[in-house]
């Protein structure tokens, strides 16, 4: 297996789904601060863009994916939600224009590649974000590299 950087830039905002004590939506967070976006998202974009390209299913699924994003510290934001004319929820979000570092590990036969194919149809069809999934977080690939992922990679 080999270590992959994919980088995208959002196309619609990408928002928070935990809920705060002050009714502000939040990312969720490891124990030392950072923004997580759960393995089983990854996993489960990757598997429908793998149907939709009759492409790499088990491959697609066989992905091993770092938890942890990568971010400027400048590019988290807030979101007006609104839920009807009276009513919004603020959400903590990407916007559109924001760039984030994913990592994973790639099974042997899939190649950078290939997961840009599948990021591709992923972020075109599905989009990445913790509150409806599918609804907001669309985006574009950048950038799909072998590499380690750390901060500076990602700048």
């Amino acid at each position: 297996m080999s270590e992959a950087i994919v980088r995208i830039k959002f196309l619609a905002p990408c928002l928070g789904q935990v809920k705060s004590p002050s009714t502000q939506f939040l990312f969720l967070r490891d124990p030392s601060g950072h923004i997580v976006f759960m393995p089983t998202w990854h996993r489960a974009n990757m598997w429908r863009a793998s149907k939709a390209l009759s492409r790499w299913h088990r491959e697609a699924t066989s992905i091993r994916w770092n938890p942890r994003i990568w971010y400027e510290p400048g590019d988290l934001d807030w979101y007006q939600r609104y839920m009807d004319h009276k009513r919004f929820a603020l959400h903590e979000a990407f916007l559109p224009g924001t760039e984030i570092c994913i990592g994973c590990l790639l099974p042997p036969r899939l190649s950078c590649d290939d997961l840009a194919q599948l990021w591709a149809i992923a972020g075109k069809y599905c989009g990445l974000s913790p509150f409806r999934h599918g609804e907001y977080g669309t985006f574009e690939v950048v950038d799909v590299s072998l590499g380690v992922l750390d901060p500076v990679a990602c700048s």
